[in-house]
């Protein structure tokens, strides 16, 4: 059994109106047209770890199909795209505290220990194609470099 097999993901309604991506900085591109907004929770046996929002080039969920979007691992999506190829992208953690959804999302205590991840995603042409902001439960975060 592949580790991602054992992943459960639920799309969660999300609040209207939604807000966009934020105007991104220049290192993070340029903003296309319109984006597609998923908000899902993801669990593993039982345990949900991951409350992610992610804002998905219109176009590309256009072409590829929303349903693959709630079916696959979004970066797989994107890679089926034939009009727009990733190409750079950045990521960045931070330790912080569950609010009062994350806490009863995630089933912890408020206040508890998270780790979120913001990520940028841009193609060819310099557009932000996937921006995402993930909060993880720092139980299930582990990070690992080898020194030298």
């Amino acid at each position: 059994v592949r580790e991602a097999d054992t992943i459960q993901a639920d799309v969660l309604e999300l609040p209207q109106p939604i807000r966009l991506p934020e105007s991104p900085q220049t290192e993070h591109g340029i903003l296309a047209p319109n984006y597609h907004v998923i908000r899902r929770l993801l669990s593993r046996d039982g345990i949900p770890y991951l409350v992610g929002t992610s804002y998905i080039d219109r176009r590309i969920v256009d072409e590829v199909g929303a349903a693959s979007f709630q079916k696959m691992p979004i970066y797989r999506g994107i890679e089926c795209s034939r009009h727009s190829r990733p190409t750079q992208g950045d990521q960045t953690l931070t330790l912080t505290t569950a609010d009062a959804e994350i806490a009863y999302l995630l089933e912890i205590p408020l206040g508890a220990p998270i780790v979120t991840v913001l990520r940028w995603v841009t193609d060819q042409t310099g557009t932000l194609i996937y921006q995402s902001e993930g909060q993880f439960r720092s139980d299930f975060v582990q990070a690992y470099r080898r020194l030298r």
